[in-house]
């Protein structure tokens, strides 16, 4: 029935998602390039080299020998991971350094007289623009996005080339792999002199009683013609299904810069919510003289949004639960430079998972994957910054923090304001200033930043735990009325009492257990945080660090990445991400697992900080390293009130979850080779799951996830690679070295066994298997069809030919 869900759902984001990252606000008859103001995608056909120099920014320097590539791109993950490389635990051990991008363009002959500008939603970091051999403009952070003017650098007859140049020569300014390079879109974008600015156009929405929506518009008009323009705009709200709700026209004289306000009201709106996220639209046009002078269209959302100091968190007046995760900016094998059709599919996992809620760690995401959010249903934390200052702040500097920072921040508000997915702004995550008298002064200085532009959301920091996590709260902790604590969540009844009137969130949580595991053979999920915001309902939820394995903060070498989160970086769902699906999904479901004991005696050796952070050692397969008839602890987790387990069609008893400590249920089974199978029955239905004892390899299998459609209609697909006996059934001991070939038209955007241990290159056409699969991203192609093909020695080879 999920499945059905997301299959829907998703064709529905396909239709709109597809057309607005194509790009370009345009009226109806006209092409792109004859449009008042447009938006074209500038990522194709670039140059790339690691080795250019400043001679590179010349009209009439060869790059003949520079490489071909589209962006976004990122040249990090391309390159071996070496313990050498200065990035070290936070970069994961990944090259950065310095890269240079060329491309190479003619302006479109109506767009004489315009403001032309170049918008990077991403690049890593310390960029350089020149136009034409001349400077065009610089920006450091590299998680913002930034507009450079190239107007006044242009030729309006002959070729134009843009030179950037990107210098990740800071490894340590983040704490995690943070890629290098063009790592999100670019957009070439044009405007005339009467205009609505980026971000210009600012939609909140309230309720009333008889429940109308108000809709209260702010529009900033500008005139950078000079002289007195006679400006008409018209105004049209379009609600989920086409049709104008409402629309206003109102006659302006406009010098420089102004705002409008204007009141609509919308009887009986269709709400955003996390089952039902509906859109609507704002459409803005200007005319000047009976011309046509912009039109542009913002998405937003009719909902509330309330963090209740008794209630936790209430969308549209009613309490939900926030189910969350925290996740960073990459995608495993993609890197930073991440497909659209990847955020897609992470999404979908976490939709199938049962999360409603994600934070955006610990910097601005790309706006591909905030427009999903809203178009799937999701609620999101938007985090702006991680540190202040020192060298893990990404601006180098707490100078260049001071100075940009706030820019920066506005670029982010402007961004997002009218998304209803965003439903908290943070400007800080664990600032060693939350101790100090001076982390007050940044924090309301940067809040008074966010509230200026939008009002209608509360702002706060994730806090640091503190030394041990014991200790009072932090000095900045009452200055925010929304308090977003990581790992103190059983602090939260007490500091209740001592700050009354705040919310509460629990912004970071493990996803095992909250304190020490004493042993990890013995497996009790009682201790998870979860249970305790369920006892304690004021609390508006939790965010598990982390959804996804990512790169980088490593426990050191050889691993690079951490390793303690829900998913490995593949996608590939842990076996003990089965709880959290238990926790946090409606859905009936029932996950059969077993402890690895060799597994368990390592973890139980083991020493590092990062261990506080990790799951149980459970695996999903049939094939315990057991003699037969010795005991294997098995670990059923469900949503059912009743789980029985079967080994070979022998019945082994009946449990009740719900009645168990951690809601886990646990068995304690002779091994026998064969089937090993859990069902549950819920209110009359059942569901089951199986694990079976695998054979020898015999063949590789390569499919494409058909329980998350849709990522294919984006141009790239997630194909799950795997080695299989004579049965099908996947052989977890198999770790052969496999090779993917792509036909004419096709291509290898990334491989992935999500292993961090493993050195072989991302963008390789060649794996070692873990756990018997592997994931591979393919291009697919706009038009015709492509076969990909598995071999590996031995082996029988697996195809799949893809069309859009």
């Amino acid at each position: 029935m999920l499945s059905q869900f997301l299959s829907s759902v998703v064709r529905l984001v396909l239709v709109g998602f597809v057309g607005l990252v194509a790009g370009g606000a345009h009226s109806g008859a006209e092409t792109p390039s004859a449009a008042p103001n447009v938006r074209l995608s500038f990522d194709k056909d670039w140059r790339f080299s690691r080795s250019g120099n400043l001679a590179a920014v010349r009209t009439d320097y060869d790059d003949s020998g520079w490489r071909r590539i589209d962006v976004p791109h990122d040249w990090s993950i391309e390159e071996p991971v070496s313990e050498a490389n200065p990035s070290g635990i936070e970069g994961g051990f990944f090259v950065a350094g310095e890269g240079w991008y060329r491309k190479s363009f003619a302006l479109p002959e109506a767009w004489t007289g315009r403001r032309i500008t170049l918008r990077f939603d991403g690049v890593f970091m310390n960029t350089d623009v020149w136009v034409n051999g001349r400077h065009a403009g610089h920006h450091t952070s590299g998680y913002s996005a930034f507009i450079i003017d190239v107007t006044p650098h242009l030729s309006t007859t002959g070729t134009n080339t843009v030179t950037v140049r990107v210098a990740n020569d800071n490894p340590s300014a983040s704490r995690w792999f943070t890629g290098s390079g063009i790592y999100r879109h670019v957009w070439l974008e044009a405007e005339g002199p009467v205009t609505v600015p980026f971000g210009g156009v600012y939609v909140r929405s309230t309720l009333e009683k008889d429940g109308t929506a108000r809709l209260a518009v702010q529009t900033v008009l500008r005139n950078s013609g000079g002289g007195k323009q006679e400006v008409i705009t018209l105004w049209k709200i379009i609600d989920p299904q086409g049709k104008v709700v409402a629309e206003e026209t109102r006659k302006d004289s406009l010098y420089g810069e102004a705002q409008l306000d204007g009141v609509f009201s919308v009887p009986q709106p269709l709400l955003w919510s996390i089952e039902a996220p509906n859109l609507y639209r704002i459409e803005t046009t200007l005319t000047v003289g009976g011309v046509l002078a912009y039109r542009g269209e913002e998405h937003f959302g009719i909902r509330t949004a309330v963090f209740d100091p008794e209630q936790g968190f209430l969308l549209n007046g009613v309490k939900v639960p926030l189910k969350g995760v925290c996740i960073h900016h990459d995608v495993g094998g993609l890197g930073a430079a991440v497909p659209d059709g990847a955020w897609l599919r992470q999404l979908q996992l976490l939709k199938q998972l049962g999360c409603n809620a994600i934070r955006l760690s610990h910097n601005p995401h790309s706006p591909v994957l905030l427009d999903l959010c809203d178009r799937l249903g999701f609620l999101v934390i938007n985090e702006m910054f991680d540190k202040w200052s020192g060298r893990l702040s990404h601006y180098n500097t707490t100078e260049t923090f001071v100075r940009e920072g706030e820019e920066d921040l506005r670029w982010f508000v402007l961004r997002d304001r009218n998304r209803p997915s965003v439903v908290l702004w943070t400007v800080g995550n664990e600032v060693d200033e939350q101790w100090k008298e001076e982390g007050i002064a940044t924090f309301e200085r940067l809040q008074a930043v966010v509230k200026a532009l939008d009002p209608s959301r509360e702002v706060s920091v994730a806090m640091h735990p503190g030394e041990q996590g014991t200790g009072p709260y932090s000095l900045l902790t009452p200055h925010t009325r929304v308090v977003n604590y990581n790992y103190r969540t059983t602090d939260f009844p007490e500091w209740k009492e001592q700050l009354p009137g705040r919310a509460f969130v629990a912004s970071e949580t493990k996803v095992y257990q909250e304190g020490h595991v004493k042993r990890y053979a013995d497996i009790d999920f009682s201790e998870n945080s979860w249970f305790f915001i369920e006892r304690n309902p004021f609390i508006a939820g939790q965010f598990i660090w982390a959804g996804f394995d990512y790169l980088g903060e490593s426990m050191g070498w050889p691993r690079k990445g951490l390793t303690n989160c829900v998913f490995l970086t593949n996608g590939f769902l842990k076996p003990y991400g089965e709880f959290t699906r238990s926790i946090y999904s409606d859905t009936l479901m029932v996950a059969v697992t077993y402890v690895d004991e060799a597994r368990a005696a390592e973890m139980d050796a083991f020493e590092h900080w990062q261990k506080l952070w990790f799951g149980p050692p459970l695996k999903a397969d049939w094939n315990p390293a057991k003699a037969n008839g010795e005991p294997v602890k098995v670990v059923v987790f469900s949503t059912a009130e009743k789980v029985e387990l079967f080994l070979n069609g022998r019945s082994l008893g009946q449990k009740l979850p719900k009645e168990l400590p951690g809601r886990v249920a646990q068995w304690t089974v002779p091994f026998e080779p064969g089937e090993l199978r859990a069902v549950g029955t819920r209110a009359g239905q059942t569901v089951e799951d199986r694990i079976v004892t695998a054979g020898e390899p015999k063949r590789l299998g390569l499919r494409e996830e058909s329980d998350l459609p849709g990522t294919r209609h984006t141009g790239v697909a997630a194909l799950v690679i795997s080695a299989e006996d004579v049965a099908g059934t996947v052989v977890p001991l198999a770790e052969p070295t496999v090779r993917v070939t792509a036909g004419p038209g096709g291509r290898i955007l990334g491989i992935d066994n999500g292993d961090l241990t493993y050195h072989g290159l991302y963008t390789a056409n060649e794996v070692e298997l873990r756990d018997g699969k592997a994931l591979v991203w393919v291009v697919v192609p706009e038009t015709g069809s492509v076969r990909y093909e598995v071999t590996g020695v031995g082996l029988e080879s697996g195809s799949l030919t893809l069309e859009r």
